[in-house]
């Protein structure tokens, strides 16, 4: 008897359909049934069942099935896709029974052996748009695979599809194409990954003397190297392994786009699930710097989650984080916990591996070392002209001993941009100029590298291209979605078109994930301006408040705020913040309205963002004390 039991549960759904079955059974209904029923037990559901799949429903052409890995469901795809294709030439073209294939990751009803949900929907949607012999997936399958699988994507953009809500942003199967190498895996360790090999054939071979050869044995520990260990399962309910595992596979994906990153593959990863292990000897067996490992325990519909880091050579615990959750929707938190561990890991290895370069010898630091040593001096501390000087002067040793180093443009592209928007530089103009160069320069090296993108975008923001600056922010948030300055971004650009309610949404989307992130301070200013520009002093308060909480050396939340509550007719503590504003050095290039005026670095001529710059900008800066000339 079929069960009548209900559950829930994370899985991959495959759509399947064949592209033209109308007019195929109406030129030749007996042909099109007996070639289906060739290929369904020739090509589709063999590959369905090697790759751990299972078809709960079949309606004349269609196949819906559903698997327990996106990776299975993707490999799948595309193997039907190939069978079909190979056997195809010998057949008329006008007889060919081709598929569309549609898959989508979500939460998904099983009762019995049917499967319902918006999972199901929009998979079958995203068939339904896939031309005939292609692949369509969701961006929850991009993100998870797009960087593990040799297959090539094409971006399609947001999709409205039939009966769903919120448009699905969509990508397109590219046959015949490889993806493009992995960003964060450096092409400096093809040479020591080769020696190795020949080092090992040579030990197979019974030479012992391979090992005194220069070069040869075990290759350099790349900087920014972890292991993400699969996540205990403390509910001691193997039904959850499914949500531990996800949250495993989806943070060693994210972490893998931290620019410089690199991490070891999912397969490798999940050797070590269910063993008692020494970290130590897991690094050195990997050959990493890093160690995350964690454990997720369940009871009813709450969560926790907790994560530490460990350095691979010591075995210090270096930082440690507990997320406890409701699981409302299982894929949201699933998304919400990870984005918020990337973005964290992200600053503490950053920083983390600063520190070991800071303590090595100067004469042996290469490229990749000094754009490091770059970076942490810019994300532990205040930018100052002494902070500026010390990370292009890094930036610049790097490019010099490696002109092909995307990082280190990035970060000449930030001291660029920072000298425009502290008014460290006598001409901001040529700043934002120079910042705009350095990210293109980054970009046409990569046009992978998110990092490069987020640079780009910055700088279209203050040059007065904002809706070029949104593009460029889409496409960085789109190749790493845990780059929340991006988002930040959106918001600013938005504001200076004069749209700032529309600037909320991907504002809060920056401090929704902003816990140590270098740029939290910033998120606060841009949602506090938000709100000036619309009359909401109080929402501008609080914000900017919250801003001065997480790092109360950066200068513009007091600006903001000394404008807010010189709306409100708060005059003591608005000259008093305004005071502590002038504290800093950039105070110097803002000290009156007229300098505001002419140092504005949004070079809007949008009507409705002046206008209330006047309205709402000028007359509280005026009641905060801020003179005229």
């Amino acid at each position: 008897m079929p069960s009548d039991r209900v559950e829930r549960r994370l899985a991959a759904i495959l759509a399947a359909d064949v592209a033209g079955y109308s007019r195929l059974m109406g030129a030749d209904e007996q042909r099109t049934v007996a070639g289906l029923r060739s290929l369904r037990s020739g090509v589709t559901d063999p590959r369905i069942a090697e790759h751990h799949g299972r078809i709960v429903n079949t309606a004349g052409d269609s196949i819906l099935a559903e698997f327990g890995s996106v990776l299975d469901a993707v490999r799948c795809a595309v193997e039907i896709q190939q069978g079909i294709a190979s056997g195809n030439p010998n057949v008329p073209e006008d007889q060919r029974i081709v598929f569309r294939i549609g898959i989508n990751l979500g939460d998904v009803i099983f009762e019995g052996a049917e499967v319902y949900g918006d999972g199901v929907n929009i998979a079958a949607r995203l068939e339904g748009i896939c031309d005939p012999g292609g692949i369509c997936i969701g961006a929850n399958v991009y993100d998870q695979v797009h960087d593990k699988l040799p297959y090539a994507w094409e971006d399609r953009g947001k999709q409205h599809l039939k009966n769903i809500v919120d448009p699905v942003r969509a990508y397109r199967w590219k046959p015949g194409a490889v993806a493009a190498r992995r960003p964060g895996h450096p092409r400096r360790w093809r040479v020591p990954f080769v020696a190795a090999a020949v080092a090992l054939g040579l030990a197979a071979a019974g030479w012992a003397g391979w090992r005194f050869l220069p070069g040869f044995g075990a290759p350099k520990r790349p900087s920014l190297s972890i292991v993400v260990l699969p996540f205990d399962n403390l509910s001691r309910d193997p039904a959850q392994d499914y949500f531990v595992d996800g949250l495993t596979e989806d943070l060693i994906t994210d972490l893998s786009r931290i620019a410089g990153a690199f991490v070891i593959a999912r397969n490798t990863s999940f050797t070590y699930k269910g063993k008692a292990v020494d970290v130590k000897e897991v690094a050195r067996e990997v050959n990493v710097r890093y160690v995350l490992e964690g454990s997720v325990q369940r009871q009813g519909r709450a969560v926790r989650v907790t994560v530490q880091l460990i350095d691979g050579e010591t075995g210090a615990h270096m930082w440690a984080e507990r997320f406890d959750r409701t699981l409302e929707n299982v894929f949201a938190v699933q998304n919400e916990i990870v984005g918020r561990l990337a973005v964290v890991l992200g600053v503490e290895l950053v920083r983390a591996e600063g520190r070991r370069v800071q303590q090595g010898a100067a004469g042996s630091l290469d490229s990749h070392d000094l754009m490091l040593r770059a970076r942490a001096a810019g994300s532990r501390q205040a930018r100052t002209p002494e902070v500026q000087r010390e990370v292009m002067t890094l930036a610049q040793k790097a490019i010099a001993l490696d002109p092909s180093n995307v990082q280190a443009w990035v970060e000449v592209s930030r001291v660029h941009h920072w000298d425009a928007l502290l008014g460290f530089s006598p001409s901001r103009l040529e700043s934002l100029r120079l910042a705009q160069e350095a990210a293109e320069r980054a970009r046409d090296l990569d046009p992978q590298s998110a990092p490069a993108h987020e640079r780009l975008a910055d700088a279209y923001t203050h040059l007065g291209k904002q809706e070029q600056a949104i593009s460029e922010a889409e496409k960085c948030v789109t190749l790493d979605r845990n780059l929340l300055n991006c988002y930040n971004i959106m918001a600013l650009s938005l504001i200076y078109l004069g749209r700032s309610e529309a600037a909320f949404s991907p504002n809060a989307k920056a401090m929704e994930l902003s816990p140590r992130d270098p740029y939290g301070p910033a998120f606060y200013v841009v949602g506090s301006l938000a709100h000036l520009h619309l009359g909401h002093d109080a929402e501008a308060m609080a914000l900017a408040r919250q801003g001065i909480t997480i790092d109360d050396k950066y200068p513009f939340n007091y600006f903001v705020l000394a404008a807010a509550l010189g709306n409100r007719g708060e005059l003591v503590q608005a000259r008093e913040t305004w005071s502590k504003f002038k504290t800093f050095p950039t105070s110097e290039t803002l000290d009156t309205i007229a300098k505001w005026r002419t140092r504005d670095l949004s070079r809007s001529k949008n009507p409705t963002f002046l206008a209330q710059r006047e309205k709402y900008l000028y007359p509280g800066l005026r009641k905060a004390g801020v003179p005229e000339e």
